[in-house]
């Protein structure tokens, strides 16, 4: 039995070391747009339509972070309008994401329902005669209209379809973007709103971060493997425990139930090494009907006659092992084995190991 318990000490200390390095992997930390200190180099500012009419837009920095104002116009058919956020310290400054794989949004709005949370990747690329100079990507959140935080998989953010429309692109054409080159943020209008209502969106917090999924994966895996081998490893030594407790010598009447069930134990007791003993043996030897033995046993040790008596030998068995350096087959034919390859099945369905093992591990 030592030596489960020392695999049950290894299992947990290999769980503990699991935790330990996962906590140490465990990552925190992030890269914070907003909120932003009145030192910060970060501008904000609003766009929408180009012409005599447009939606109306403005904005502004709150103690709670930044608030977006606007009223889409009915002179559109699709009208817009939006608020970016970009850092100013240098023409060429970018943000950059790369150990990153989520971007966090904490916003509230009064009445928009649907809204557009896009970065903007440098990248020059020529489209037929145009030049470009970034490359947005965008994902929509369904907004509750409460005080939100999205954490928002950057794997999920695609190129802008307005954009590829614009330029006649299929979306296939593009790779993942450069997250090391993220040149601002974009919040948007709500287009499921529609024109001459007007809508407030508050952005406390935008950061990217990352979310480690795969390290609580990995972590609850390992753990999980652990907690089953422990698991078993308990089933089967109180399997064991159990079939010790069957004693292999008479048992006095005062420790069973009745004396029925004394006088079957007694009889199997000093009989079991007979290799032919059978339940109607025992019925011949007790003077107890056969289903009566059958379910006194049943009722006293919640296994069948077969069992009992596969337990009571192979119990005996384990004795003479540790205890004796007898050949393997000697004790087998000595607790009523006459089938050696029997023998090792029942004690290796019984032990979960061959004989041998057994007798080796517990020198």
């Amino acid at each position: 039995m030592l030596h489960k318990k020392l695999i049950t000490i290894c299992l947990i200390a290999t769980a503990m070391v699991v935790i330990i390095m996962g906590g140490l992997l465990y990552r925190t930390d992030s890269l914070v747009v907003i909120p932003f200190s009145s030192s910060s180099t970060i501008a904000i500012n609003t766009y929408h339509e180009e012409g005599a009419v447009f939606s109306k837009a403005s904005c502004q920095r709150t103690d709670k972070g930044i608030t977006f104002d606007y009223t889409l116009s009915n002179a559109f058919p699709e009208p817009f309008a939006a608020i970016y956020i970009r850092d100013t310290i240098t023409a060429q400054h970018f943000f950059d994401a790369t150990s990153y794989d989520m971007l966090e949004v904490k916003l509230k709005a009064t009445k928009g329902t649907r809204i557009p949370i896009t970065f903007r990747v440098s990248k020059k690329l020529v489209i037929g005669n145009d030049s470009v100079d970034v490359i947005p990507y965008v994902l929509v959140v369904n907004h509750s209209g409460a005080d939100t935080t999205y954490k928002l998989r950057l794997s999920n953010f695609k190129v802008a379809s307005w954009w590829l429309r614009y330029y006649k692109l299929p979306g296939t054409d593009f790779e993942k973007p450069d997250l090391a080159h993220v040149g601002d943020f974009v919040i948007g209008s709500c287009q499921a709103l529609g024109p001459d209502i007007p809508d407030s969106i508050t952005i406390s917090d935008l950061r990217f971060a990352h979310s480690n999924r795969t390290l609580l994966i990995v972590i609850g895996s390992i753990l999980a493997l652990l907690v089953s081998a422990g698991v078993y490893i308990n089933l089967l030594r109180k399997k064991q425990v159990n079939s010790l407790q069957i004693a292999y010598t008479p048992l006095p009447l005062s420790d069973t139930q009745n004396n029925e069930f004394g006088k079957i134990a007694d009889f199997i007791a000093k009989n079991y090494p007979n290799a032919e003993l059978s339940l109607t043996d025992v019925q011949n030897g007790v003077g107890i009907n056969g289903k009566a033995i059958s379910r006194l046993i049943k009722e006293n040790l919640q296994i069948s006659f077969t069992d009992y008596l596969n337990q009571l030998r192979i119990t005996e068995v384990k004795r003479l092992l540790k205890e004796t350096k007898l050949p393997i087959s000697d004790i087998a034919y000595k607790v009523g084995y006459n089938n050696i390859s029997h023998f090792n099945r029942v004690f290796k369905g019984i032990t979960g190991k061959t004989p041998k093992a057994f007798r080796e591990e517990e020198v």
